[in-house]
């Protein structure tokens, strides 16, 4: 039997959701269980990133800066995105929660908080040896 509606389905899955209003009350959640993951500035660097190249990319499509060619365009939001998620990095695991929130909406930021691989297994007896 055919799914009927499965094409806005798909739509809501792959189309982030920007949030609206104020995160920040909302982000303090996604903090605290980013923390109780035991995830790190390092854990969610990429996420950023990707998060922010991927709303230059929307702006791109959307056709930010006409004056330019597609390519200079593109190359100027990434550049633009890159810096930004440098500097967002750089303040921290808050900085980079909201950053996720704000791009991406509260539920899918702790969506991707939940689905995040750790980079390192903490080890309960104290030993340090072994690779990350």
């Amino acid at each position: 039997m055919p799914s009927t509606g499965s094409s806005s389905r798909d739509a809501r899955l792959t189309t982030p959701a920007h949030a609206v209003g104020d995160t920040s009350l909302d982000a303090a959640a996604l903090v605290s269980l980013a923390r109780q993951r035991g995830l790190t500035e390092t854990d969610l660097d990429e996420l950023v990133y990707d998060a922010l190249n991927a709303g230059a990319s929307r702006a791109v499509n959307g056709g930010a800066q006409p004056e330019l060619s597609s390519f200079d365009a593109f190359n100027a939001e990434h550049d633009h995105a890159d810096a930004a998620a440098s500097r967002t990095n750089n303040q921290g695991l808050e900085a980079q929660i909201e950053a996720l929130a704000t791009e991406y909406g509260i539920a899918a930021g702790g969506d991707l908080l939940r689905d995040r691989p750790l980079r390192r297994n903490p080890d309960l007896r104290g030993s340090h040896g072994g690779d990350f």
